[in-house]
């Protein structure tokens, strides 16, 4: 990485040996909290588990998953465009991700990919390129959005069902690992009602503040984990994913 004096936390940190989003709502607005635990505890499992050798970390904005990566790996580089100064300081190669990659054939284990390609304009250019740089069972760490608002406008292009982003993984020779919606019913409602609610001043905060303590508390309930789990396929707040080149 670019300038690794310079990195810090920023969207996740670590508390209590557990990965989870900051309350920096500079970083993470309060009302995101929830859908950045969620993305948290998927990489808190599977960077240790999969991540190795070289690693592309591709859309990487502030790198906020380097703490994580960084001791398991044998190389780093972070790609990003340059739209946000404040991002360049990290990042290694610049990279447009709706254009082919700059990089050779072969050359990365691992390539992670969070919270970018649904602000890809053309999704299965992008898979085939990484499926390109991946070498033989690098794998590819993914997540994505699906019951979430409109963010990073006007780049915010696509949300895929499970059916669609298994097919497009597929079709661009990857094997599917892991395949896990995050969130349920419960769950986006909460975080639905929060960005409503989180427009309005001294109310909306209060609310928004009790509705993720709540959901957070009733989610590890054994009611909690039963509503997610019965719900979990019909409305899910997003999708991670392990899938191996081929």
């Amino acid at each position: 990485m670019k300038n690794e004096q310079l990195w810090k936390p920023t969207k996740y940190v670590l508390k209590k040996g557990n990965l989870k989003s900051t309350s920096d709502t500079k970083y993470v607005s309060r009302s995101s909290r929830l859908m950045s635990d969620l993305v948290a505890n998927f990489y808190a499992t599977a960077i240790p588990e999969y991540a190795k050798g070289k690693l592309l970390d591709l859309g990487c904005g502030l790198a906020p998953l380097y703490g994580v990566y960084k001791n398991l790996t044998t190389e780093i580089v972070c790609s990003d465009w340059s739209n946000n100064m404040s991002h360049s300081a990290h990042i290694d190669v610049e990279q447009d991700l709706n254009q082919p990659l700059c990089f050779s054939d072969s050359s990365f284990d691992t390539v992670l990919l969070s919270d970018v390609l649904e602000h890809i304009y053309k999704p299965n250019n992008l898979l085939l390129e990484i499926n390109r740089i991946l070498d033989i069972d690098g794998v590819l760490l993914i997540n994505v959005p699906f019951l979430y608002w409109i963010h990073e406008r006007p780049y915010d292009y696509y949300r895929y069902t499970e059916f669609a982003l298994k097919k497009m993984l597929e079709e661009n020779n990857f094997e599917i690992i892991q395949f896990q919606p995050f969130g349920g019913a419960m769950e986006v409602l909460s975080d639905t009602s929060s960005k409503i609610m989180n427009q309005m001043p001294v109310i909306g905060r209060m609310y928004v503040a009790l509705s993720y303590r709540l959901t957070s508390w009733f989610s590890h309930t054994k009611w909690g984990k039963h509503i997610s789990q019965k719900s979990i396929k019909a409305f899910p707040l997003g999708y991670a994913v392990v899938a191996k080149r081929k």
